[in-house]
Parts: C-alpha cells; structure tokens; sequence
C-alpha cells in the first residue's frame, strides 16, 4: 500500500471521516486511513460487540433462509417477501467478506482519490458536486430504507389489531405462521426489530460502493477540469514562450500520470466489486420476478398493492444507485479525450509543438480507450442495462401472466 504521509484536510477527507465512523458502526472497520473519531473505551467495547453482531446477523440470515423449507402456508405477499429477503440477505453477507478479504486494497484506493489525485489540482466546484450528490444518495439510501422497514411493521401492526392477524414481517424458520403463543408472538416481535440492525449492518456495503463509484466518477471530471486549465499556462505574461511551453509540457505528463492512476483506481474498484456487481444484476432479476407477479395478483386489492409498491420501489433505487453511478463512470470517462484536446497545445511552435502534439495523440489514444465496469464480465453496468433488466423481468413474468 501506498505510505501514508500527512496530507491537506479537504471537504472530501471531512466526509470521509465521517462515513468512517458510520461504517464503523455497522461492521466495516478501517474502511478509511485515518483511525474512528470515537472514544477509546467505546471503540474497545464495541470491538466485541462487533463480533457478536455480527455471528446474530449470520445466525438470522440462516433462519430466514430455513424458511423456503419449514413456512409453507403463506399469502402471496408473504411468499414474495420470504423468497426476496432469504435469498437476498446471505448474498449480502458475501459483500462483507470480501470487504474483509480486500479492505487493504479498499482503503488505498479512497486514499488516492481523496488525496493522492488532489494534491496538485483539486476542482472545488467539482468537490462540492461529488460531496452534494453522495450526501444525496445516503440520505435518499436512509430515508427509502427507513420508510420500507417501517411501513413492514405498520402493515403487520394494522392486520394485527383490525383482523388478529399474527404480527409478521420478516419470516423465519420459526415460529410458523399459525403459532399464537405468548412466546411465538414476542419472538416475531423481536426478529422484526432485530431485522432493522440486520439490514443495515447487511447493506451498509452500499456506502461503501457508492462512494467509489461517485467518487471515482467526479475524479474523471476533476482530471477534465485539470486539463482545461493547462491552457491558462500561456496567458502567464511574465514567463517567456519557451518556459511556457516547458511547464505546459511537464503539466500535461503530470495529467497523464493522474490519469493512469486513476484508471488503476477505476480497475481496483472492478476487482473489489466483481462478484458484488453480478450479484447485483441477479438479485435484481429475483427480486423483480418475485415482486411482478405479486403486484400483478394484487391488482383488485388495493390494500396489498399498496403494501407491496414501497418494498418494489426501494428495490428498484437500491439496485439503481450502483448501476447508475457506474454508467457515470463510463460517461465522464470518454469525456476526457476532448479535454485533453481543449488543453492548449496548439500555443507550442516549432520542435516543441511536434514533441506536444505526438504526446497528445498518445494520451487521447489511451483516453479513447472505453472504461466500463462489468458484472460477469461482460453485461456493463449503465442506465441502459438498467432498463434492460427491468425489460427482460416484466418479459418473464409477462409470459405466465
């Protein structure tokens, strides 16, 4: 890993700081490489809480996914919501291991495009953007989440005292449907609550990945920011032509190192999320097959539409978060030929303009190069495959119904 050596506190160091600390708290330590801003008797005890938290969180992940095989008189609704969160919730616990396997190579990565990409030129309109939307996307994350989970215990609560219904919400191995005991009941109470601490300790990742993508995604735009100004070197009255073009010359190397870094950067993020982005495209696939059909049965009862369309909606923000913002990636990547283009080379004369121009043909070459994240390796993650997916899930189930 790259030495860590002191650097300038920026907006995007203070906000990493603190996503530090939420992430902390939800399971993902050293995410960042500057230590949790929280007390050290705190920090030593939640070290150990960590650890029981997360073997509860195993532990309900297994009896939610014992379910498929012991809860067989369900609703519609309720058969929907087993197959989605079984299946979903172990696959979320592949995001933490390999977090844990790659969290060297996570924190290095963020420690280039917080601080190693910026030392020279930092965008501040382009910082301010970057730190605008991802604060935009945690809370829109929070918020949907937030309100899908709530409106799980309002439905159950509502059936519970109108039809004394079983309060049921996420459902487990045990106790089955038709139990009415004291214990069954104060069990399906606790799992529902336990459920919220699963859930976000489970797809707190989703941070994780949003700002590498957001951040990476902003990083190609402050590298067209930094291109664009090197033509400001010429309007400098006080050096001559020729240390003019020598500093532009030094400058734009300069440009074309931060680019290889930050395509390293862009790999890095491939290789940590790989599996996590295929299992993004597969469980959107489930869960849209899964929720279709549900909506489509409920469509002459409004009240089980209704319970259905907010875990549908939030579903489908979720899994668009990640593609969206890895299309952006793609998108302000290919913008960065005409930058390099716009940089001012065509103010160099003589043997310094051949020099320039054969490197500036050499570094849009290279920029021409698409960069696209994958899952399996060859579906790309853009808006595009996004509606794609939805296309192909409403074609499946439109084929039995």
């Amino acid at each position: 890993m790259e030495k860590i050596k002191p650097y300038k506190r920026t907006d995007t160091t203070h906000l990493f700081d603190q996503l530090n600390i939420i992430l902390y708290l939800t399971g993902y330590t050293n995410f960042w490489v500057q230590k949790v801003n929280l007390p050290k008797k705190f920090t030593k005890f939640y070290d150990y809480m960590n650890i029981v938290l997360h073997i509860l969180c195993i532990a309900f992940s297994i009896i939610e996914f014992g379910s498929l095989f012991t809860q067989n008189e369900l609703t519609i609704k309720q058969q929907a919501d087993r197959n989605v969160i079984a299946i979903s919730n172990p696959i979320m616990h592949v995001y933490s291991i390999k977090y844990f396997l790659k969290r060297k190579e996570t924190r290095e990565m963020f420690y280039y495009i917080a601080v190693l990409l910026k030392e020279v030129h930092n965008d501040l309109d382009v910082e301010r953007s970057m730190i605008r939307k991802l604060k935009a996307y945690l809370i829109a994350y929070a918020g949907s989440s937030f309100v899908a989970l709530t409106l799980y215990g309002v439905y159950s609560t509502v059936k519970y005292i109108t039809e004394d219904a079983p309060f049921i919400t996420v459902i487990t191995m045990w106790p089955v449907i038709h139990d009415r005991s004291k214990l069954a009941e104060m069990a399906r109470v606790v799992f529902y609550l336990f459920w919220w601490i699963s859930f976000y300790r489970d797809s707190a990742f989703y941070l994780l990945i949003l700002s590498m993508l957001i951040g990476l995604s902003h990083q190609y735009m402050n590298l067209q920011s930094y291109f664009y100004n090197l033509q400001r070197i010429f309007d400098d009255s006080k050096m001559s032509q020729k240390e003019k073009e020598d500093k532009y010359v030094e400058s734009f190397k300069y440009g074309i190192k931060l680019h290889t870094s930050t395509i390293w950067c862009t790999n890095q993020c491939q290789l940590i999320c790989s599996e996590i982005y295929a299992s993004q495209v597969l469980l959107l696939t489930i869960i849209l097959i899964n929720f279709l059909p549900a909506l489509v049965n409920s469509q002459e009862d409004m009240e089980l539409a209704c319970a259905h369309f907010p875990s549908f909606i939030f579903t489908l923000v979720i899994m668009g978060y990640v593609m969206w913002n890895a299309g952006d990636i793609t998108v302000e990547a290919a913008k960065l030929p005409d930058a390099m283009y716009s940089s001012g080379w065509e103010n160099c004369y003589d043997q310094s303009a051949v020099r320039v121009r054969k490197l500036i043909v050499i570094a849009m070459t290279q920029a021409q190069q698409p960069i696209v994240l994958t899952a399996f390796g060859v579906v790309e993650l853009s808006y595009e495959t996004y509606l794609a997916i939805l296309k192909s899930a409403y074609s499946v189930v439109s084929v039995f119904y």
